[in-house]
Order: C-alpha cells, then sequence, then structure tokens
C-alpha cells in the first residue's frame, strides 16, 4: 500500500510539471535597445529538467540557460516588438513550451535624411524640401525632434506623429560664406536631431542656396562729390565726367557669377544713355540738375536692380569788394565778403601764402593792414552747403606812404570802430585840416586835430546837425604842412591818383570824394 502512495505522489508532481501554465517575469531598468532585459522563469520548473531555450523572436536566436529556473539577461539589438518564450528540454528534447509573451523595445531615433533639390535653388523665392524618415521599426511616443537649418531658424516638431513627413523651409540668403567643419563650404548645415528615453540620434545634410546678384555702386572718389546719408543723394560741384564703380560686380556672395550689367541714366523724364559697361562706366554729366542713375545686373536666378540720385551743382559765386584803394605801404584796408547768400563759411588769405587764414562765418567785413611793399594775391574762398569757390585778385604795394592817405568808402553804422569813421592816415603833420563837404557844396564837418606825433587825431563819424547823412558821395579837403626834419617843411601836394597804363601819367589832388555807406 506504501509503494502504490509514493508511486501517486510522483505521477502528480509529473503531471503538474508537464501540465501547469509556464510563466516567466520581465524587469528592465530602460525600455530601450542595447540595455539589460532581466527573465525570471515561474511555475512547473524542475531541477531535474535538463535546460531551457529561450526564443528572442530576433532573426530566430536562441539562448539556454542552465540550471534551468535560474534567470537570464538579453539585450535586444533594435528597436520593434518581440515575442518571447522558452522551452523546458528534459533528455535533450522539448517537453513543454512556455506562454508567449510580447516585449516592445525602443531605440535611439535614427533618422534618414533625402533632400530635394531640383535645379538651382534660389532664395528667397524657392523652398528647400527635406523628407526625414526612421530607420527604427518603432518609435517611442515620447519623441521629440527639431531641424536647424543652418540660417539662425530651427523647427520644433513635439508630435511623433509629424515624422517621417515632408518639411518645407525658404532661405532668405545665399549659402555663399557658409563653413561647416564636418562637410563642404557654402553650404547651409542642415541638422535634424531627435531625441527619447533612449538617447539622441542626428542626421546632417548640406543645402547650397543660391541667389540673386548683389548690387550697389558709387562714385569714384574726388574731393568735389558728398553723399547725403539722409537724403540718399551724391551732391556733385560743377558739370563734367564721372565713373560709376559697380561695387558688386566681382559677386562672390551669391554663388553665381553675374552674367548681364546694365546701366541707365535719367534726367527728368528723358533716358539719356544706356551701356553694357560692367566693372566702371564714365558718363558726362553736362547739366545742372538732378539724375537717376540705375544699375542692373542678373544671373540665373534672377535680376536685382538699384538706383542713385546724383545733383549736380553749380559753384557758389564768391566774391568780395574793397572799400577803397591804396598804391602806399603801411595801409590798412577793408575787404567787403559779397558772395552768394548761400555761402555759409568763408576763408580769408590776405598774404596769399596759406600763413594767415581768417575765418569768416558771419560774412563781416574784414581789415588787414599791408606793412610791406610787394605783390598780394589776396583770395578768398566760400563754401555752401555741398560745393566751394575761390575769387582772388592782387594788390600791388610799391611806395611807402610817407604823408597822407584818404580813404574812399566807410560806413557810419558799422560796429568796427576803424570803419565807421572817416580818417585820413597821415604822420609827420606839423599843420591839418580836414573839410567835408556834400556834393552840393554845404559844409558838413571839419577838424584841424593832430596828435603829437603828426597823426590826424580825430575823423568824421558821418553826421550833420546831429543825423546820419545819407548814403551817397561826399567831397573832401585837406591843406597840410609836412616836417621833413632837416629839409625843412613843405605843403602837401595831395592824394597821388594812378590815371595812365603802368603808373603812368599819374596825378595828385588835395580834394577828391568818397562813398558813405549805410
Amino acid at each position: 500500500m506504501k509503494k502504490i502512495s509514493i508511486l501517486l505522489s510522483i505521477l502528480f508532481i509529473f503531471s503538474i510539471n508537464l501540465f501547469s501554465q509556464l510563466d516567466f517575469d520581465i524587469n528592465f531598468v530602460k525600455q530601450c535597445a542595447r540595455t539589460n532585459y532581466t527573465f525570471t522563469p515561474l511555475n512547473g520548473i524542475s531541477d531535474t529538467d535538463d535546460s531551457l531555450v529561450w526564443h528572442w523572436d530576433e532573426t530566430s536566436e536562441t539562448t539556454s540557460s542552465y540550471p534551468p529556473n535560474s534567470e537570464i539577461t538579453h539585450r535586444f539589438n533594435g528597436a520593434g516588438e518581440f515575442t518571447v518564450y522558452f522551452e523546458i528540454y528534459n533528455d535533450g528534447s522539448p517537453v513543454q513550451t512556455s506562454l508567449y509573451k510580447d516585449v516592445t523595445v525602443y531605440d535611439k531615433p535614427s533618422i534618414n535624411i533625402e533632400y530635394t533639390n531640383p535645379g538651382i535653388t534660389c532664395a528667397p523665392e524657392d523652398s528647400v524640401k527635406i523628407i526625414y524618415t526612421s530607420t527604427n521599426a518603432i518609435e517611442h511616443p515620447q519623441t521629440n525632434f527639431i531641424i536647424n537649418w543652418g540660417d539662425d531658424t530651427d523647427n520644433q516638431l513635439e508630435d511623433v506623429n509629424s515624422y517621417n513627413t515632408d518639411i518645407y523651409h525658404t532661405y532668405q540668403s545665399t549659402s555663399c560664406g557658409q563653413t561647416s567643419d564636418i562637410g563642404p563650404q557654402d553650404n547651409f548645415l542642415i541638422t535634424v536631431t531627435g531625441s527619447n528615453i533612449c538617447n539622441v540620434g542626428v542626421s546632417v545634410w548640406f543645402a547650397e542656396i543660391k541667389s540673386k546678384p548683389s548690387v550697389g555702386f558709387s562714385l569714384q572718389d574726388t574731393a568735389d562729390v558728398t553723399y547725403d546719408e539722409v537724403d540718399k543723394i551724391y551732391h556733385v560741384c560743377e558739370a563734367g565726367n564721372l565713373t560709376l564703380l559697380n561695387n558688386a560686380y566681382t559677386d562672390s556672395a551669391n554663388c553665381l557669377d553675374v552674367e548681364n550689367v546694365l546701366w541707365n541714366i535719367y534726367f527728368g523724364d528723358n533716358e539719356l544713355d544706356d551701356s553694357h559697361e560692367a566693372q566702371e562706366y564714365t558718363y558726362n554729366f553736362e547739366e545742372y540738375g538732378i539724375y537717376k542713375v540705375q544699375l542692373s545686373q542678373d544671373n540665373p536666378c534672377g535680376i536685382a536692380s538699384t538706383y542713385q540720385w546724383i545733383e549736380i551743382r553749380e559753384l557758389p559765386e564768391v566774391k568780395y569788394e574793397i572799400t577803397e584803394q591804396a598804391y602806399c605801404y603801411p595801409v590798412e584796408l577793408f575787404f567787403v565778403n559779397s558772395s552768394d547768400m548761400s555761402i555759409n563759411v568763408s576763408y580769408w588769405d590776405f598774404l596769399g601764402d596759406s600763413s594767415i587764414i581768417i575765418t569768416d562765418s558771419l560774412r563781416q567785413i574784414q581789415s588787414f593792414e599791408f606793412k610791406d611793399k610787394g605783390e598780394y594775391n589776396v583770395r578768398l574762398w566760400g563754401k555752401d552747403d555741398y560745393c566751394k569757390n575761390l575769387y582772388d585778385s592782387t594788390l600791388i604795394f610799391e611806395n611807402l606812404c610817407e604823408d597822407i592817405y584818404v580813404p574812399n568808402a566807410f560806413i557810419p553804422l558799422s560796429d568796427n570802430d576803424i570803419l565807421n569813421t572817416f580818417k585820413p592816415k597821415g604822420q609827420k603833420l606839423l599843420e591839418y585840416r580836414l573839410d567835408i563837404y556834400n556834393l552840393y557844396g554845404e559844409h558838413l564837418w571839419s577838424s584841424k586835430e593832430i596828435t603829437e606825433g603828426g597823426v590826424p587825431a580825430e575823423g568824421w563819424d558821418g553826421k550833420f546837425k546831429g543825423e546820419i547823412c545819407p548814403q551817397g558821395t561826399y567831397i573832401w579837403k585837406i591843406y597840410a604842412v609836412i616836417d621833413e626834419g632837416q629839409f625843412g617843411t613843405r605843403n602837401w601836394e595831395g592824394m597821388e591818383y594812378k590815371e595812365g597804363k603802368n603808373g603812368k601819367d599819374d596825378k595828385k589832388a588835395t580834394s577828391g570824394t568818397f562813398l558813405l555807406i549805410r
């Protein structure tokens, strides 16, 4: 009876081992390829079994384990859905199969880019398309993608459903001048980056983008040209030839060579000239006024053009007048700036050698004393907002002023104390009398005052009976006795005037006329 009981127990155990549901646990730290998955067998595994053979559903790969009830680790080589089970072997043959379980394995994004570029891609008119697809069998649902186009713009795609699709992008500029350590020059580096729990995947491509020609021109450097940044116009002093420089004729900035160049010049509504000259173009701007100059050039991506306004200006009129003439020295002369009112600033050079430059921004009357004999080229420069001009004349002083010099004009209302008084210059005078008359012979003023050095002490202020006299011509008359030292004295013979050519037929007069200016 005892033997029967033992036999029944053995059969019961064998029956459980043979017919119970074989199972196993799956454990992992990260649900990713190339990480360890741990499989632990459950239920009905006997130490008397030979071994377990695990099936991983990866190209029929299997792994045997012994003792049969020990756990086993396995790494899947890529993403996918894999069916896993094991078989119990006894006496070299499989006797029972476990449950089948599906294992989901993810991998880092594996991205493939196709860049479609039919013909020449021109910015910014054309769009480029990339097709990016995954080589993984399955993607993690929390996979993010970023497409960087290489021109400081990117697309961030957080929806995995947008994966395996077409993406379009329009470049705003050429790829010329772009550089990369990992690829060709003059291309935008397109980078697609995908990330999920398993890691980051990157794929790159290079986009070569062309563009229309660059276009721009300037005038050849010259001192007579000013560019107004506010009004965007060149101001050119005086008509004549100007050379226009094509600044982008050699155009390495757009990846395509310039093929055709065209200059057009307009004056008002009239087109004056066109030329296919390329690097530079010289045109005679012979009329005063505003011109429109247009430059166009093209390449396979299209035509680009620009224009510029050029104003041809007349030189401002610069002129001065001398309030009196003098032929002896030392003498102080007065110069009136009678230039155009457009003149903003003037420069005087009285000695003609630029050693003394006087700036005159208020158009004031300037005085200068010529102390020595000689020939003086008195120059006046005047400048308006853009252009300058020069006026000059030559003064010759041959004789020393030994007695009396009478000015030929004065300005009673001037702020200049020298100009606002009519006062002859003299020296070594023993006797002296100055009388002033109007053209009707009416006596207006007189003086006989001299200093200790024999110099006239006072001058006429232009007033008669307390009122400034009208502008016009007046008469002076002088009587004087001059001290000649050891040679005695002599009566003044009068002011010397040069009437004839080369100083011939000179005459002297003790009376004359002068101008009162108001």
